[in-house]
């Protein structure tokens, strides 16, 4: 699969379109600036997650995790900001999938990847 092929199907990923597709594989991609180039990642959608949900599963050195090392250190502005933050939660590739409606680039509830006004575009690869 070629990430022309996910960009012609149009189809952004929010977290109401991941939740239904938990189970399924999909291949996502997402726009770069000119110097960099797209690509294509295929994972299965597990769920969607809070970043700082998902930093229990993160190693950080002399720490269980990352989330133990903010809660540890006491790094109320990274919980805070972890507790707001969306990512997909999956099996395969990474799809490098944030939600954050901070930001206001993108309309509520819509995954982003590398920058917050580049959406991800996806395509169902097969049911599982």
């Amino acid at each position: 699969m070629e990430t022309k092929e996910i960009f012609a199907a149009n189809q952004v990923l929010t977290v109401d379109i991941a939740t239904s597709l938990i189970g399924k594989r999909i291949a996502v991609t997402n726009a770069e600036y000119k110097y960099n180039t797209p690509d294509v990642r295929i994972c299965t959608v597990l769920g969607v997650q809070t970043a700082f949900e998902a930093a229990a599963s993160v190693p950080c050195n002399k720490y269980e995790s990352m989330q133990d090392m903010w809660i540890k250190e006491k790094n109320q502005k990274a919980i805070d900001w972890a507790k707001k933050r969306l990512v997909l939660k999956y099996e395969g590739q990474n799809p490098g999938a944030t939600c954050d409606d901070t930001t206001n680039c993108l309309p509520a509830g819509t995954f982003f990847g590398s920058d917050a006004d580049r959406e991800i575009y996806y395509v169902l690869v097969d049911e599982n």
